[in-house]
């Protein structure tokens, strides 16, 4: 990170509505050194109403050139965050389906075995089958 200083006023543009209630960075250029002997300039997106020689801090690269400022640390956890919702939601869709298809698969065997089981019984529960007075 190196300092730099504006070279110009950062002056509002005119504001959109009324309901803008802060305004919007504004484009000034402004000079830095880079190594300490090397100048630079560039342009910088600042607070309106920054005066000219106000000194602002900037990331630059091994050249001295303009780069974006590093991620925070909440950044990267952010976009995992992002990335494993989706995963997190298909991998219980079909944890769900899966329960399902189970679910019926077991429901259908004991349908049938209890079909069976009813055909077994039924006669002598129904009193459809006779016994013989010997048999007993």
């Amino acid at each position: 990170m190196d300092t730099a200083l504006t070279l110009t006023t950062a002056t509002a543009p005119q504001q959109a509505s009324q309901h803008d209630t802060r305004p919007a960075p504004v484009q000034v250029a402004i000079s830095w050194h880079h190594p300490v002997t090397q100048p630079h300039t560039g342009h910088l997106a600042i607070t309106p109403g920054t005066p000219s020689g106000t000194p602002v801090h900037v990331w630059v690269d091994d050249t001295g050139q303009l780069v974006s400022a590093p991620e925070t640390t909440i950044e990267p956890a952010g976009r995992a965050a992002e990335s494993a919702g989706p995963v997190l939601l298909a991998s219980v869709a079909a944890a769900l389906a899966g329960s399902v298809l189970v679910h019926r698969r077991l429901g259908r065997r004991d349908e049938q075995a209890w079909a069976r089981e009813w055909e077994r019984v039924e006669p002598d529960w129904s009193g459809r089958r006779r016994h013989d007075a010997d048999d007993w």
